[in-house]
């Protein structure tokens, strides 16, 4: 068909709820897509415990395996959610949640989402396209970010000689580069944390799970010698390896890097935690 109503459900790395997009989907003369609802779905608290200490590397083997039906149950309540009975959709794309990303020598040897597909598709009653990240990592890709073909085909800018970058700042960031010139996505990378280590600092300094509305970085200032601390870290080193195309996780940008950072603010500093947040925000 010319046309669809399609879902579209994913929880990003910081887990902070299940996004769901329904959209019109025109493909022909030219792909267009109206939003036509969405809105973010929180997890039930048990499966989000279980999902943050999966992604942790605790957990079992059994915890997964039950993480991945009771993902899907959960994604497609949220979709009926934000459905409600006035729209019937006719396609579903999810990609799933994910609880490991593995760089190995920067380059990406695996990353697992889960969120069974099945699962999601029986109870929603319509195909679901999913395993997004799967087909690049086994062609030599990073898996991530996963939205540039999407970027290309709606966002690529149009005068001659003009380069567009689009940077997505979720729980790690990441930045598409694309030009009028070239068919083709120049570049594509996790630039780094986006939001994960303030919401591991918010966890650690304040018991919260994220700063709302910036409340405890605004009473900070930044720190510029912790700052360049920060950015001393490989990561944000050139590499041998092919730049524009790598990637990263929380499993580098973790809670244990947190805890490494703040002893290094409070031992040789003498920071405050309201500073402390405000650097890394």
């Amino acid at each position: 068909p010319l046309l669809m109503i399609v879902a579209g459900v994913l929880s990003g790395t910081s887990m902070d709820g299940i996004d769901v997009a329904i959209c019109r989907v025109v493909l022909k003369p030219t792909v267009n897509v109206e939003l036509l609802k969405a809105a973010t779905v929180p997890y039930s608290s048990e499966l989000l415990q279980t999902l943050r200490r999966l992604a942790s590397g605790e957990g079992s083997v059994r915890d997964l395996c039950r993480a991945n039906v009771d993902v899907a149950r959960e994604f497609a309540r949220a979709v009926r959610e934000v459905c409600g009975s006035e729209l019937c959709i006719e396609l579903c794309g999810s990609h799933g949640q994910t609880v490991h990303h593995e760089v190995v020598d920067g380059r990406t040897h695996s990353s697992l989402q889960i969120g069974e597909p099945a699962e999601l598709s029986f109870r929603l009653g319509v195909p679901v396209v999913s395993n997004f990240r799967a087909a690049d990592i086994a062609a030599g890709g990073s898996g991530a970010p996963f939205a540039p073909i999407f970027d290309q085909l709606l966002l690529r800018p149009t005068q001659k000689g003009q380069i567009r970058a689009l940077v997505n700042i979720g729980g790690i960031a990441n930045v598409c580069v694309l030009s009028a010139e070239s068919p083709d996505v120049i570049a594509a990378f996790d630039s780094g944390p986006g939001n994960c280590m303030i919401d591991n600092a918010c966890e650690a300094l304040f018991g919260c799970s994220f700063d709302a509305n910036g409340a405890f970085s605004r009473q900070g200032t930044l720190n510029e010698s912790l700052l360049r601390h920060m950015l001393s870290h490989a990561y944000f080193k050139p590499s041998s390896s092919d730049d524009s195309q790598k990637s990263t996780g929380r499993e580098l940008f973790s809670r244990a890097l947190l805890d490494e950072w703040w002893s290094y603010a409070q031992k040789n500093l003498k920071t405050n935690k309201f500073d402390f947040i405000n650097t890394i925000t």
